[in-house]
């Protein structure tokens, strides 16, 4: 944020300046997995706590959800154009966060994956979201779409998916 890197962890969470570690938001006890940030559509950040989703702008806190639950093991975290939050887990799926709070799972349990790595909005609007294990799947207005390589070999890592020039998507692999 603002040319500043950051860390987050379970145990410290600041940012990088003038050469040192500055402490700047003391983490809860017990977070355990459920920790995570990404960027904010504003420029500024999003914090997961727990079961709290803070929004950081100028390493101020200027909003705060309290979710129904704690997210699991977090992957990445990603904003996309309807303020929704995207929370990528590696044991729960992934969640979106609705801009009143409000979760909703796409996990082994309704045909996904448990297993989200990081979510990606194009220029059209569709969420490309990358697993560790289950291949990519494009989520549209409609339906939610598999991609699997030739063969099928389902144990494809996407870990991070990004557009080409000319409307294509890629998608790194592990």
């Amino acid at each position: 944020e603002e040319g500043h890197w950051w860390v987050v962890q379970d145990k410290f969470i600041g940012r990088w300046e003038k050469e040192r570690w500055v402490p700047m938001i003391s983490p809860p006890d017990n977070l355990g997995t459920a920790v995570g940030f990404g960027p904010a559509g504003d420029g500024g950040m999003w914090l997961l706590l727990g079961n709290e989703l803070r929004r950081l702008r100028r390493g101020t806190e200027v909003a705060r959800v309290t979710l129904s639950e704690p997210p699991g093991g977090v992957w990445s975290l990603s904003e996309d154009s309807q303020g929704n939050v995207w929370i990528a887990t590696f044991d729960q799926g992934v969640c979106r966060v609705s801009t009143n709070g409000t979760m909703v799972w796409w996990s082994a349990a309704n045909g996904e994956s448990d297993h989200g790595r990081c979510v990606f909005e194009d220029r059209e609007k569709n969420l490309w979201v990358g697993t560790s294990g289950d291949g990519l799947r494009r989520f549209t207005s409609r339906r939610i779409q598999h991609f699997a390589p030739e063969g099928g070999r389902k144990e494809l890592q996407v870990q991070s998916v990004w557009p080409d020039v000319n409307g294509g998507v890629w998608a790194g692999t592990y």
